[in-house]
């Protein structure tokens, strides 16, 4: 059991004892306000989404800045607004989500930390590659970026070809 603190969000998501819940399904509820919380359950997510497009995590709306496809990395600029990230570019370097819908403007979902799955993803499953930094554009990469005054910032782990674990470092090193 765990016990947060007041002032707080947050989502409990996890098993009911009461009621069977099919393997890589789970229940959540988000709790707002104040005092001390007990959650006897933990975040549980699936980990293998078993069809295109499918998103697991820690999911929110953001305000699209320029049109988005789903699977562009995108840092947060100005009122909120997510965009591109580019590691060329020290204001647009910072990853922090995923978009998941193709839009141009106007309040979509980001993928903030948790799995995706997108079929025309091709990942390298070489152990020295599975890690994924910010590219150009949006675009990720399994090369660290190597030109100078680029951002280095990791923010994936390949779970196979077509899926990624997003849990971007808010830790970043510039290459010199």
């Amino acid at each position: 059991m765990t016990k947060i603190g007041s002032g707080i969000i947050i989502s409990e998501c996890g098993q009911d004892s009461a009621v069977e819940i099919p393997q890589g399904t789970q229940r959540c509820r988000t709790i707002i306000g104040s005092g001390i919380f007990d959650l006897d359950s933990d975040v549980l997510y699936d980990i293998s989404p078993n069809a295109n497009y499918v998103a697991s995590g820690f999911i929110a709306s953001f305000t699209y800045g320029e049109s988005l496809v789903l699977g562009d990395f995108v840092c947060i600029r100005g009122n909120n607004s997510v965009w591109k990230a580019s590691y060329d570019d020290v204001v647009f370097s910072r990853v922090m989500g995923i978009s998941l819908i193709d839009a141009s403007y106007g309040s979509h979902n980001v993928l903030l930390s948790g799995f995706l799955r997108f079929n025309s993803w091709s990942w390298s499953l070489d152990v020295d590659k599975r890690i994924v930094y910010i590219g150009l554009n949006g675009v990720g990469t399994q090369i660290q970026p190597s030109g100078t005054d680029n951002a280095i910032q990791t923010i994936a782990t390949v779970i196979n070809t077509n899926t990624l674990f997003f849990n971007p470092s808010l830790d970043y090193m510039t290459h010199i």
